[in-house]
């Protein structure tokens, strides 16, 4: 099975409004080659949400130094999944007997590079991108992977706004879904392929996944699309990348906390 190979950098900042920072980064590898990348957002609007992102970020961290290999990709699909639920339930357990209105809760998107494909997963508002490219560094796409857990998010989807309309809505940051408010969650899961024939004008042209980024809405509620993908393609190394982002949302604003994971395809 071919592995594709790259660097890695994730980093958070508290920005420049908030007094604590309760957004939490991090990619680990394996010796065979895997690669696990998460982002967690505490909620600010309840309890302790800077727990509750540590506490799923060390979980998951925990549960994948302990897996020695995924032999197929539906196993790794299956450990994926059944390791956030057990999370979510370990959070929601920490604070059962609590209001609702008081649970600590989190985001959680994350992504398993497993050889020549990824499994991204979803939980929340933070999100996922893939930008693809061909080997002469031509963009073909920036992509959004996952789909936000919002209200604004839900009327887009049952056609009760548009996208356009979905920017001003006055509710458009507030959760449909976390991890650790209730006992079970529902999360989104997907697999992508690294390499993909795309159309083109050449008949041959391949273009593969360059860049996977995560990042808490600390990022892309403060970076526009352009941005990124600028920041994305400078002429940098991957720390240098991940800094320019966090950079570019503090000039912007900086209203939230920052968190950020980036890998980025090498020729190895």
């Amino acid at each position: 099975m071919k592995r594709y190979h790259g660097d890695f950098c994730y980093l958070t900042d508290i920005g420049n409004k908030r007094l604590t920072n309760e957004d939490k980064a991090l990619i680990l590898s394996n010796s065979k080659g895997n690669v696990l990348m998460v982002v967690c957002d505490g909620i600010g609007g309840h309890r302790r949400g800077d727990v509750a992102s540590s506490l799923a970020m060390r979980l998951l961290e925990k549960a994948f130094q302990k897996k020695e290999r995924f032999l197929t990709l539906r196993g790794a699909k299956h450990w994926l999944e059944k390791t956030i639920r057990d999370i979510n339930e370990t959070i929601y357990n920490e604070e059962k007997d609590v209001p609702y209105n008081e649970h600590m809760g989190t985001t959680l998107v994350a992504c398993l590079l497993l050889g020549s494909h990824i499994i991204f997963v979803n939980v929340g508002d933070s999100r996922a991108y893939t930008l693809r490219s061909n080997a002469s560094g031509s963009v073909y796409d920036f992509e959004q992977v996952t789909t936000d857990d919002t209200i604004a998010d839900y009327l887009v989807n049952i056609g009760r706004i548009t996208k356009e309309e979905r920017e001003q809505y006055t509710s458009r940051h507030v959760l449909t879904n976390a991890m650790g408010l209730f006992p079970s969650v529902r999360l989104e899961m997907k697999v992508l392929s690294f390499k993909e024939k795309k159309a083109s004008k050449k008949e041959n042209d391949e273009y593969s996944i360059s860049h996977i980024l995560l990042c808490s809405d600390g990022l892309f509620s403060m970076v526009g699309k352009e941005e990124m993908i600028s920041a994305l393609l400078a002429d940098e190394d991957t720390e240098n990348k991940v800094e320019t982002l966090i950079t570019l949302a503090k000039n912007n604003g900086g209203d939230d906390n920052i968190a950020v994971a980036l890998w980025e395809a090498t020729h190895a």
